[in-house]
């Protein structure tokens, strides 16, 4: 790991290393950016699918970041919810259903944790608009 930030390991990193190792990854290793680490990035396979995993804000003073999976930009994900939310979206508790942007369509992919939801969406209409991983998330409904 790369770790700009002149100590330890950022909580939030530490955190996004646990969610990988809960999925499998061995000694999953992130790519720490910016001048006050700000930015996260991982990219390999979670249960053979490529992923590419990028979290904006792990070494700001702000509760919430940004995490980007693949072509899915999540605002606003509480910090302390990034484990959970990574477990939920690549164990299959998350789920992708169909929706309408304004006069196009598209699928919008939603993480439940606690009381909160957070949710992202990409444009297209079938599983072959999505991320491999995120196809089997897919609702028929």
């Amino acid at each position: 790991m790369h770790d700009n930030t002149g100590g330890g390991t950022l909580p939030e990193v530490a955190d996004l290393q646990a969610a990988l190792t809960a999925l499998g990854i061995e000694n999953p290793q992130l790519e720490v950016h910016g001048e006050r680490s700000e930015l996260a990035s991982w990219s390999g396979n979670i249960h053979g699918n490529a992923v590419n995993i990028i979290v904006d804000g792990v070494g700001s003073g702000h509760d919430e970041v940004r995490v980007m999976l693949d072509d899915f930009t999540f605002e606003d994900v509480r910090k302390r919810h990034l484990r959970p939310f990574l477990h939920k979206v690549f164990t299959g508790e998350a789920r992708v259903t169909r929706s309408r942007l304004l006069w196009s369509k598209g699928l919008l992919l939603e993480v439940r944790i606690d009381a909160r939801t957070y949710s992202a969406d990409v444009s297209g209409d079938s599983a072959d608009s999505l991320a491999p991983w995120a196809r089997p998330l897919l609702t028929t409904s």
